[in-house]
């Protein structure tokens, strides 16, 4: 405990044992009168209901008794006889607090800990990625930072954290140049390419693709989840590389799931027609259909879905329809921040369906989960444990 703390805890214990001097109930006063969770604070160790327990504490500390001795072994001599009254005051510090329950005093923790609410915030993430650009330079795109340059193909490059253009100058080399653009965990972008094409990238995605479209096709490479908003142009197909699959569209809306460690890759269309290129054949899939290939055996799957559940996430949105809390908890883990284990894998199974605004206090998400479940879900810093309620109350 450092010597201010340890002077609160002195007004504190003065107050309680009513020995306070004039200038302990002054310093008090002020202290606790500059914040009004100092004042709850104080009234919390205070409180009615405390004292009587805490009085049965102090009378369990001899301090009579013990006052006697001192002042047999000090004698007469005043300078020490303070110390020693002082020493005496703070063992009564210890049993007050001790009583109190506020431990915190004697486990080293300063004074913000005293008032910190129940649970730490954990909070969204926000807008922001990393580029890096065909020389190999790597700029970290912040809110509020703007900046502007040249590639080595002449193409003219702008970004914010609002987004990023492309602008060719018709006068550059006739060289293409690939771009990376990457969202780190807590990021979400929205990129627009040469071609008009916008792209909404989610956290921890990243998008390889040429600064200017040249030749017969629009391709880029997909690692993570990301909305695609592409310009029609006949004459150019536009592909998404995941991996060993490929979605070729000429304009259309989908978004494309396909995280590195994700054992499926999933494509949903909201509008325009996509066809899905996998080494066991292809695919066509219309609007509100979905298509999940799974990596381990190469076979997929297509069904019929709502698209708008799958995109909710660019729109601030978090929906789930009969979704496994594993399942959610991965989406999770990468806009917040956090790690989540399970101390159970029967709660992996269980399903939800329910919407949530993607830019809550985590806090909130795990309460509202709480609330319709069995799950107990319990939080030290970052770090998420979700268990079995043993003792549910419904």
């Amino acid at each position: 405990m450092d010597r201010k703390n340890f002077r609160i805890a002195e007004w504190l214990a003065a107050r309680f044992t009513g020995t306070a001097t004039d200038e302990d109930e002054r310093e008090l006063r002020e202290w606790e009168g500059e914040d009004e969770r100092r004042r709850r604070f104080v009234g919390r160790v205070l409180d009615r209901e405390n004292f009587e327990r805490n009085e049965k504490e102090l009378a369990h500390y001899p301090s009579g008794e013990a006052w006697e001795r001192v002042k047999v072994r000090l004698g007469a001599d005043g300078r020490r006889t303070e110390m020693w009254r002082w020493m005496v005051r703070c063992a009564a510090v210890l049993v007050l607090l001790l009583a109190g329950g506020v431990v915190w005093w004697w486990l080293g923790t300063d004074e913000e800990e005293t008032v910190r609410p129940t649970h730490y915030k954990i909070m969204a993430g926000g807008t922001g990625a990393r580029l890096t650009t065909g020389d190999g330079e790597v700029i970290d795109i912040v809110a509020g930072q703007c900046f502007e340059q040249r590639e080595t193909d002449g193409t003219l490059v702008r970004a914010d954290s609002a987004g990023i253009t492309y602008r060719r100058d018709t006068a550059g080399r006739d060289t293409t140049v690939w771009n990376t653009m990457e969202t780190l965990t807590g990021m979400e972008y929205t990129l627009a390419l040469a071609d008009g094409s916008r792209v909404y990238m989610n956290a921890e995605t990243r998008i390889t693709f040429p600064v200017d479209f040249r030749g017969v096709e629009r391709r880029v490479r997909l690692e993570g989840e990301a909305y695609f908003e592409v310009a029609k142009d006949a004459s150019k197909p536009f592909v998404v590389e995941t991996g060993d699959v490929e979605v070729r569209v000429l304009g259309t809306e989908f978004n494309v799931r396909a995280y590195k460690d994700d054992e499926k890759m999933t494509t949903t269309l909201t509008e325009g027609k996509v066809v899905v290129v996998m080494p066991q054949g292809k695919q066509v899939i219309r609007p509100n259909e979905q298509l999940i290939f799974d990596r381990r055996n190469g076979c997929f799957e297509c069904r019929e879905v709502d698209a708008s559940v799958y995109s909710a996430w660019k729109n601030g949105w978090l929906v789930f329809e009969n979704e496994t809390l594993e399942s959610i908890m991965d989406g999770l883990q990468s806009w917040y921040g956090v790690s989540v284990f399970y101390s159970s894998d029967t709660v992996r199974t269980y399903r939800f369906t329910g919407n949530l605004e993607r830019y809550d206090d985590f806090y909130r998400i795990v309460q509202m989960i709480e609330d319709v479940s069995d799950v107990k879900i319990q939080i030290n810093g970052k770090c998420v444990i979700i268990g079995q309620n043993e003792n549910p109350e419904r």
